[in-house]
């Protein structure tokens, strides 16, 4: 599996933790954050290099974000450069097997979360 498979469900996760579901379910979707995380924080860490490398920064030096946590080039021509580092980024095959959670599906859930979840989420009724 690829790093940014496990970051993509970890956001899933996130978005699916204020939803109101029974205690296995709860539980499994818990468990798989927890999971996810550690991966979720390395690729945030190095997406935050690359935009530091990127990025235009203020007088310390420091990366200057825009509203959303997005930044502005320091130049413009480099942007295929950072996007095919961040994409060698979400690359990285991870080694180590994550375990696919069984669960209730939740009464409500967005295509994208859905299949960010795939691999690591059986939803009752599905197929192993």
């Amino acid at each position: 599996m690829y790093l940014i498979q496990c970051v993509n469900a970890y956001i899933a996760c996130t978005q699916l933790m204020d939803k109101e579901c029974d205690y296995l379910t709860a539980y499994a979707l818990t468990r798989l954050k927890k999971a996810l995380q550690p991966h979720a924080e390395f690729y945030a860490k190095k997406e935050m290099e690359l935009a530091k490398e990127f990025g235009v920064k203020d007088e310390n030096g420091n990366l200057k974000l825009k509203e959303k946590g997005t930044f502005t080039f320091a130049d413009p021509a480099r942007a295929d450069e950072f996007n095919k580092k961040k994409t060698e980024l979400g690359s990285v095959e991870i080694d180590e097997e994550i375990m696919a959670r069984k669960m209730k599906p939740p009464a409500s859930i967005k295509p994208a979360q859905l299949e960010a979840l795939e691999g690591f989420v059986i939803f009752e009724g599905e197929e192993e």
